[in-house]
């Protein structure tokens, strides 16, 4: 179980280091048997915080893959103001990454005009109580990526450290970097 969410860590620091290369506006949240804080990312320090706390997850019990794909979804709402009554039937051009290993039994209906990407971490057989919420994440994803990360091991102290180097060494390179157009 524990190299899941190392591969999980890994995918997410690579995601963050090309959305900080795109200047995206990431909201991230992590979830486990409850969906946690979001950070808003927006700047390089925003980046580089976010790094570090992603390195600092932990796996907390079960997962919640409707409770978060949901607060998502309510995030996105809220964040666009879709939720004011001019805007009540706009749709977002934004994405939710999930990166899971997929075990939940239900998921929530993904509005038109939000796409949901997953990955999925394979990490041994699924229990039978989890097929039809797998079967409908699959559904509903835009994409749909399976990595089986049973063969995954690393000495994760010396590797989160090495991660963290790189993603601030990344992050001062684009900060003294010319701004495009300036």
């Amino acid at each position: 179980e524990y190299h899941k969410v190392i591969f999980a860590k890994a995918l997410m620091l690579a995601y963050l280091v090309k959305a900080s290369e795109e200047r995206a506006d990431i909201y991230f949240r992590t979830f486990g048997n409850t969906v946690h804080y979001r950070s808003d990312c927006r700047t390089a320090q925003d980046f580089a915080e976010l790094a570090r706390r992603i390195l600092e997850v932990t796996p907390d019990g079960s997962t919640d893959i409707k409770g978060a794909v949901s607060t998502a979804i309510g995030d996105i709402r809220q964040i666009d103001n879709l939720n004011s009554v001019n805007r009540v039937f706009e749709h977002p051009d934004t994405e939710i990454l999930l990166i899971s290993d997929c075990e939940s039994d239900s998921i929530p209906h993904v509005p038109r005009g939000i796409k949901l990407h997953t990955v999925h971490l394979k990490g041994g057989r699924m229990m039978t109580a989890y097929r039809e919420g797998f079967e409908r994440i699959k559904a509903e994803s835009a994409t749909f990526h399976a990595i089986d990360t049973t063969g995954l091991h690393m000495a994760d102290t010396t590797r989160d450290r090495w991660l963290i180097q790189e993603a601030q060494r990344h992050l001062d390179d684009r900060d003294a970097a010319p701004s495009p157009g300036g």
